[in-house]
């Protein structure tokens, strides 16, 4: 293509309504002899574009070649020769060489003049630089390997689900997760390898997302792994669009909690097991106190009656006086103590009972005013059950007494449905926000107290939360009445 004639004087003759649209349009728009194999124009823009002058285009032999990039130029022109020949129009992209050195993409795009005969006579074209969206092209490339790579190669288990529900891919930590193949899982909807309990739920959360209802998920799910084992996650799933916002599917990201889940489980274990033996002490200390000393105590106030009632001197009359009536306070602490550790009518006549009891006591004991609203059918259950409502109203006004300075309190218990809801409330002082904080994150606030009220409606497959209002705290717990530990 190089100009081995003399240079041409005159642009191509654009009709008048083009020529403005021409000589503004920001590429570099040319015109070659297909005779001569010369450029005979090039627009103004190839040296804003390019940097080198128009002139250089036009006389310099193979100016186009010898700029093409060295990697480029073998196979550009190769196809040019190709083209030529079968007399087609074609387009190709390539790099070249400016004058600053930088190497710039261009898309090329050649039409053919062709005369009455059909030959092509002049071939007329433009470059159009794609410099910057071949930059886009490779960065996008770039970011979506590593994207990849985050996904295939990443520690943690990801997959991702389509509409449909169907597995569309799964990372390699996934597969080890679930001791399967990414063929496998290709294979199979999410259901196939979710847990049943838990298939409706996450079901219902993959529409939600792709409805455009919820932005992501975040919940605590069970896999069932090739061997039929369970295995526990932490799940996180969002929705992932398009360019349009159009949903395209879901990823997950899944963290194998199944060792945290045994360890939880070992750990309740053990604490429902220490809490039966801490009931089972304080039965074994209380029935101590009242049938040994208890009694001891008893024949002591007896035998102090009788020397009482002896002739004394008048001092050793009053010691003795004073002795029965220590006898007498010490034998009524003792029978206290004993029902607070294990009030016998929890057993003989059941937790209602047990409750008014102890709350009359409590009322007497303490000053403070407590309005107590137990159904009239409420029954006997467990004893575990009972004894765990028991110590929760005990922990409750004692945390009441010692820290609300309230002077009235309530205590509601209701029957809805399958479920016993208990509700303890006062008008004191209320927690601090910092004790709540603790609270929520289940660490201990005032010693174990509230912890053992939490962790006993735990084990029972219940619930116990905290709410201060500013005028006062509202413990709310709920246990369920259909488990095997019920009478």
């Amino acid at each position: 293509m190089s100009p081995e004639f003399d240079r041409p004087t005159s642009a191509p003759q654009f009709p008048s309504e083009f020529r403005t649209l021409v000589e503004d349009f920001r590429a570099i728009l040319w015109e070659i002899d297909c005779g001569a194999h010369r450029f005979t124009w090039v627009s103004r823009h190839a040296e804003e574009v390019l940097g080198y002058p128009v002139s250089d285009w036009l006389d310099k032999p193979n100016f186009w070649d010898d700029h093409i990039h060295p990697a480029d130029r073998e196979s550009v022109l190769a196809s040019c020769q190709r083209v030529e020949a079968g007399a087609e129009d074609h387009q190709f992209e390539y790099r070249m060489i400016a004058a600053s050195g930088q190497i710039l993409w261009f898309r090329h795009i050649v039409r053919m003049v062709k005369d009455s005969h059909g030959r092509a006579v002049k071939l007329r074209g433009v470059m159009v630089d794609i410099t910057e969206q071949r930059a886009a092209e490779q960065a996008l490339r770039d970011s979506e390997e590593r994207l990849r790579k985050v996904f295939y190669e990443g520690p943690v288990a990801m997959s991702i689900v389509g509409p449909d529900f169907r597995v569309k891919a799964v990372n390699q930590a996934f597969c080890t997760m679930l001791g399967m193949e990414e063929h496998d899982f290709k294979k199979m909807t999410t259901a196939e390898f979710i847990h049943p309990d838990d298939r409706a739920e996450r079901a219902d959360m993959i529409l939600q997302l792709f409805a455009g209802t919820i932005p992501s998920y975040r919940a605590q799910k069970r896999y069932i792994n090739a061997r039929g084992e369970t295995i526990w996650a932490d799940v996180f799933g969002t929705l992932v669009r398009d360019a349009s916002g159009n949903p395209l599917y879901v990823l997950g990201i899944a963290v194998d909690i199944t060792a945290h889940k045994r360890a939880e489980r070992t750990l309740q274990e053990l604490s429902a097991r220490l809490m039966r033996l801490q009931d089972e002490e304080r039965r074994r200390i209380a029935r101590e106190l009242h049938d040994s000393t208890g009694q001891n105590l008893a024949a002591l106030k007896l035998n102090l009656s009788r020397l009482d009632r002896a002739p004394l001197a008048p001092d050793l009359k009053d010691v003795v006086t004073d002795s029965l009536t220590l006898a007498d306070r010490m034998l009524t602490e003792i029978r206290t103590l004993s029902h607070l550790l294990h009030p016998p009518l929890l057993e003989e006549l059941g937790l209602a009972s047990a409750i008014r009891m102890y709350v009359d006591g409590f009322s007497e004991r303490s000053g403070i005013a407590v309005y107590l609203d137990i159904p009239e059918n409420l029954g006997r259950y467990g004893p575990d059950l009972e004894t765990a409502i028991f110590r929760i109203i005990q922990e409750g006004l004692t945390n009441i007494y010692r820290h609300s300075g309230g002077t009235q309190c309530w205590i509601t218990m209701r029957l809805e449905g399958d479920k016993l809801q208990l509700e303890l409330s006062d008008d004191g002082t209320g927690l601090r926000i910092e004790t709540l904080e603790d609270w929520e994150r289940g660490a201990p606030a005032f010693g174990v107290g509230l912890s053992g009220m939490r962790e006993r409606a735990r084990q029972l497959g219940g619930y116990l939360d905290i709410e201060s209002t500013g005028s006062g705290c509202i413990v709310r717990s709920a246990f369920p009445l259909n488990r095997k530990w019920n009478g």
